[in-house]
């Protein structure tokens, strides 16, 4: 079924190409033109919609973007509590799309400052989904799995639930509990089948890879990578076409699966640059320092120190994991595992515990 999906979305964006490609040059100019005559005037209701429906539109596409479009907007009508609640949502899940932990928090705390708003109220799963992902960056998984459970219980419909259930099974992995990650995913990958969701089934490619990985299965893993990097770019989905690029990378120089690192490596390193994440940084710099030890390079000790520094940027325990398994110690460098923060019982942040409550 995977294979068929793939196939109808390729036919798809070939003709969507065709017909769309003579219009992108002329809507880049018209957008940004029209960009900056907007912030220098007092915005009205439906310019405010307006940005947030391009927001919107972008969010997955290029959260820069996305971004770009809510900080268009002047500022906002007092009378208009429920379009400055979708600004700050939307940016708070732009920033964690970009893995800037620190900005998507400020937008968060914004978000729950309006918890007694209609609009709150009216999108609570993606508010407690976008606020269990952040702890999941932050590594503190006991409350980010209260948090993904809180958003499966209010989950209204099918796609939120597979949302949810990848969440719970991305914090598991994370923990290595690998077989609750393995069977999770497999529920939610069933469930996107039947919703033909092409996005869920490529991040849960991704996910199952990671799992592979995790147990050794270099062969399995980089199959895995290679369906989610496909379908990342058909989409499309940029965050998630860089994720699954560099794991994919990982994979080819453990397999010496050297054509294929050619060939995707140029793309990949495009959008680390584009998203300039510290972590997406680091982790190339170790997929090409990587590649460079298997040409034969011998490294000194202060480019393996450099190493070590770029492994504490990686921001993601599975990542960590599969840079120490697969290239520190081929490498010669040593690295140390972030640890996992069993509880949280002390944070800057207030809703956390009301998000542990789950009294809504």
């Amino acid at each position: 079924m995977l294979s068929g999906m793939l196939e109808n979305i390729r036919l798809t964006t070939l003709l969507l190409s065709r017909a769309r490609g003579v219009k992108t040059a002329a809507y880049s100019v018209l957008f940004f033109a029209s960009t900056l005559s907007f912030a220098t005037q007092q915005a009205n209701p439906d310019d405010i919609r307006y940005q947030i429906s391009r927001a919107e539109y972008f969010l997955y596409k290029a959260p820069k973007t996305a971004i770009e479009h809510i900080d268009a907007i002047a500022h906002f009508n007092g009378a208009e509590p429920e379009l400055e609640f979708q600004a700050n949502l939307l940016k708070a899940q732009a920033y964690l799309l970009l893995f800037k932990q620190d900005e998507a928090a400020v937008y968060l705390d914004k978000v729950f400052a309006m918890d007694k708003s209609p609009a709150f109220t009216m999108r609570l799963f993606s508010v407690l989904y976008t606020a269990s992902t952040w702890l999941r960056r932050n590594n503190h998984h006991e409350t980010t799995t209260k948090g993904y459970t809180c958003a499966l219980k209010h989950a209204s419909n099918n796609s939120q639930k597979l949302k949810a259930l990848n969440g719970l099974a991305n914090t598991a992995r994370e923990s290595s509990n690998l077989g609750v990650a393995n069977s999770l995913y497999l529920e939610a990958k069933e469930l996107a089948e039947r919703l033909e969701d092409a996005n869920a089934l490529a991040s849960i490619s991704n996910n199952l890879g990671v799992v592979e990985s995790d147990r050794g299965n270099r062969s399995n893993a980089q199959s895995f990578f290679k369906d989610a990097y496909t379908l990342f770019q058909l989409v499309p989905n940029k965050s998630g076409e860089l994720n699954s690029g560099l794991n994919l990378l990982v994979t080819t120089l453990v397999n010496k699966d050297e054509a294929t690192y050619a060939r995707i490596h140029a793309n990949v390193k495009a959008l680390v640059n584009e998203y300039q994440s510290a972590s997406r940084v680091a982790y190339l710099n170790w997929v090409e320092y990587g590649h460079a030890g298997l040409q034969g390079k011998k490294f000194t000790d202060s480019e393996k120190a450099f190493l070590a520094e770029e492994f504490s940027h990686l921001d993601d325990l599975g990542l960590q994991r599969m840079i120490k398994k697969y290239l520190a110690d081929d490498l010669g460098v040593e690295v140390t595992l972030s640890e996992v923060i069993p509880e949280m019982p002390k944070v800057d942040h207030e809703w956390v515990a009301t998000l542990v409550a789950c009294n809504w």
